[in-house]
């Protein structure tokens, strides 16, 4: 469960202690209960609304945020590595056909393998820094053409063939999220919507009940 957590603050870039979160979703889920325990028929409402805002919690704070981000990842993806593959074409040398593209294309995937890039100049080895790079990509298909980059780095072997094959799976992944997402977006808005009444509920409550 904490590795799962981890995992899921790496995707987000989150440098926050699981200990600490853990806490602070106890604390705010006890403060509801303790709030909505005092209005009318609290000793039924309380209960309810906490363990509903409990388990939404992670889905709100973390789940949807790592959808969105691998939604914009892939969606970047297309571009950037359709770049990359025109550049490795001419140069022939991977890190080279990296730099080149993440200075043509400036999107969220090119700045994270910037990154990956600068990692590289203050001493990490290509493969640590991919690998690295790797663990904060919530995208399996991106993930697999980092994992082609990577091998290739070390073996030689021509990338353009399985590089196309991910990029093509991303165009079809792509398509069915547009109609996923406008599917979606009116339970999202419902389940922002009732977790923003339930602290605004909490907050008004808790104000009457010192004043």
């Amino acid at each position: 469960m904490r590795n799962s957590l981890i995992k899921k603050f790496d995707y987000l870039n989150l440098k926050i202690s699981p200990s600490i979160y853990y806490l602070f979703k106890w604390f705010t889920t006890l403060l509801l209960f303790f709030v909505l325990v005092f209005v009318n028929y609290g000793y039924i409402l309380a209960p309810i609304f906490a363990v509903v805002y409990y388990f939404m919690f992670d889905i709100i704070l973390l789940d949807m945020n790592i959808n969105n981000r691998r939604f914009d990842l892939e969606s970047d993806a297309l571009l950037y590595f359709d770049v990359f593959l025109l550049s490795l074409k001419g140069t022939k040398n991977i890190r080279k056909s990296l730099e080149i593209t993440c200075e043509s294309v400036n999107n969220n995937l090119s700045k994270e393998i910037y990154k990956m890039l600068k990692d590289i100049k203050y001493g990490r080895t290509f493969d640590e820094s991919m690998s690295k790079l790797i663990d904060t990509i919530p995208s399996e298909i991106i993930c697999n053409i980092l994992i082609s980059i990577r091998e290739a780095s070390r073996t030689g072997n021509k990338l353009n063939d399985s590089v196309s094959v991910q990029l093509e799976l991303l165009k079809e992944r792509r398509d069915k999220n547009i109609l996923t997402n406008y599917k979606l977006i009116p339970l999202s808005m419902f389940i922002v919507l009732l977790m923003f009444v339930l602290i605004l509920l909490s907050c008004i409550l808790l104000i009457k009940y010192f004043i």
